[in-house]
């Protein structure tokens, strides 16, 4: 599974990130780098990423893993005002990226 080669080239453990598991169990490859066959060596390429969770990063997780919460926040009546709210929240540099994404469509 390449994605497990390139979270190992990111710094991070492939048997730790969720989604990698999920798709091990439905066969859609392995988590193992010894399972792999890479051309190369690839360790020369790795780097160590360090991603900073936000208050909206944090609140965001419990959407994952919440359906009616998920619901609430993206398909209800309430859902305006929620976007107002994190707008709110959003930190300098994440404000900036935003208005770059909204600019670019």
């Amino acid at each position: 599974m390449r994605n497990a080669l390139g979270t190992r080239i990111m710094g991070f453990n492939p048997r730790k990130i969720p989604q990698l598991k999920i798709a091990g169990a439905v066969g859609l490859g392995s988590a193992e780098l010894s399972d792999m066959e890479v051309s190369q060596d690839w360790q020369p390429y790795q780097r160590q990423f360090h991603i900073e969770k936000t208050i909206i990063d944090r609140l965001a997780s419990l959407l994952f893993n919440n359906d009616a919460l998920a619901k609430l926040v993206f398909d209800s009546p309430l859902t305006p005002p929620i976007y107002k709210v994190v707008e709110f929240l959003r930190s300098a540099s994440e404000k900036k990226l935003a208005s770059q994404l909204s600019h670019k469509k």
